[in-house]
């Protein structure tokens, strides 16, 4: 079921329910006065008649006269009138037809001493349209235990509440058909914005992602929609463009040590060569290789945090002690290249993160600086806490960052010095990958560099 059809239902119910509610509280508040009206008709006729029959008393033949002469005129609503003696059982006086002489009852009881009067109501005939009573005492004094009945026949009174049905009934039904026309109306004109919002939508390529919704002036709830449509465009849109940028240099990037892979093995096959050479041969293919499949993994490991498919099991994690691991592991390479490595620093300071990711991103700091500083130099990594956080800088002496390239340093396939070869170099990855894991960690990393006087990244973490 569409929006549409959802609505027109829903404007229609309400209707039609109001529609109901409305001709219910009308029927009965109408049923519930003309009730009383006739009552008040009949207390107002008994009391006058018993005034009447006191002021002729003990002349009862009089009363009876004068009484049927004023009933038996026409009136819309007939009065029947009885005088009844319950101690003789006979009626004293009767005016109205004598087949509804039966109706009236003969037997009734007041409930309480001070009550005056009862009503009830006699079914009549096959329709049952019933007689409305009105029960008193004549007067306890003039005529004591005498018994004045009148009533009221309803056929009228219950013609005029069927006729009110049936107009309430047309009445209705034809409410339930405007509240359709109007219900589809309205639900046509309500979704008319949306239908416009998904044909600018239909325009919307993947070549012309700079494209937006046109937004009005009023400050209403489609405005809110389209601005945040357009909202959700530019990061589209953005996404788009990191993605052909990504794909394109990722592709250059490999194209590059295939290409040196694919010419070094082709030289190798077109003749006949030494085993030195064969070996030479392989072992650069081999680095070729090893270069290909850090890229490789890199590219992977970043294309896992940007689609947030990495879950990673934080605990706690010393610093100090990693630090040293990669200290020993990094140290054996310095050396060769007459560099040294220090770490320093506070031996309490814990982190709350991944070990796996933190020894990564440590790991590529500290080896960037190995690799951008020239023998002589010296790589050291201090390590303080401050108040919730733990910072880990790493400073080298190295040829340092140009200025223009530091606010571009943490984007990916950025060199510092691209003359370096790949297998040297790196792909331009690795810091980007650092600050991957860095914003994973709720973390943060900055660079202060000066060319040709070194570098210092410094990582700020959550502390445990």
């Amino acid at each position: 079921m569409t929006i549409r059809q959802k609505l027109l239902l829903w404007y229609t119910g309400v209707l039609a329910t109001s529609g109901c509610a409305l001709a219910l509280a009308l029927y009965m508040f109408t049923a519930h006065q003309m009730r009383r009206e006739i009552e008040k008709f009949l207390l107002d006729e008994c009391n006058e008649w018993a005034r009447y029959c006191r002021s002729t008393a003990p002349n009862l033949s009089e009363a009876e006269r004068t009484i049927r002469q004023e009933l038996e005129a026409k009136r819309y609503f007939p009065l029947m009138l009885r005088l009844y003696d319950p101690a003789k059982k006979e009626d004293l006086l009767f005016v109205g037809p004598a087949s509804w002489r039966e109706v009236f009852p003969k037997e009734f009881a007041f409930k309480d001493p001070g009550e005056n009067r009862i009503f009830s109501t006699q079914p009549v005939g096959r329709h049952g349209y019933g007689l409305r009573l009105l029960t008193m005492p004549l007067d306890s004094d003039t005529y004591p235990g005498l018994v004045l009945q009148g009533g009221v026949y309803m056929r009228r009174l219950e013609l005029r509440l069927k006729r009110l049905q049936v107009f309430l009934g047309i009445s209705l039904v034809m409410g339930i058909g405007f509240a359709l026309a109007g219900g589809r109306f309205l639900a046509a004109r309500s979704l008319q914005p949306i239908d416009d919002i998904v044909s600018e939508l239909d325009r919307i390529e993947t070549d012309n992602l700079s494209a937006r919704l046109t937004v009005s002036e009023t400050h209403d709830e489609v405005r809110r929609l389209r601005t945040g449509i357009n909202r959700m465009l530019h990061r589209v849109e953005d996404s788009f463009r990191r993605i052909r940028r990504f794909t394109a240099d990722a592709a250059h990037e490999l194209r590059a040590p295939l290409a040196s892979l694919h010419c070094r093995l082709e030289v190798a096959l077109n003749k006949k060569r030494s085993t030195d050479e064969y070996s030479t041969t392989i072992s650069d293919a081999l680095a070729e290789a090893e270069a290909l499949t850090r890229t490789v993994n890199d590219l992977l490991l970043l294309t896992r945090m940007d689609a947030q498919a990495h879950h990673p099991v934080f605990c706690r994690v010393a610093l100090k002690g990693l630090l040293d691991e990669l200290q020993e592991i990094f140290g054996v390479a310095a050396a060769e290249k007459g560099l040294r490595v220090s770490v320093a620093g506070e031996d309490d300071c814990v982190a709350h993160g991944n070990q796996g990711l933190l020894r990564k991103l440590f790991g590529n700091l500290i080896d960037n600086a190995i690799r951008y500083t020239p023998p002589g130099g010296s790589v050291t990594v201090t390590i303080a806490k401050e108040r919730d956080a733990c910072a880990v800088r790493v400073t080298d002496t190295g040829i340092g960052i140009p200025r223009e390239l530091q606010d571009k340093i943490f984007e990916r396939f950025v060199r510092v010095d691209e003359s370096r070869p790949r297998k040297d170099g790196g792909a331009g990855l690795g810091l980007n990958i650092c600050r991957s894991i860095v914003d994973l960690h709720k973390g943060a990393i900055t660079v202060r560099s000066e060319t040709g006087r070194g570098s210092t990244f410094e990582v700020r973490l959550p502390s445990a």
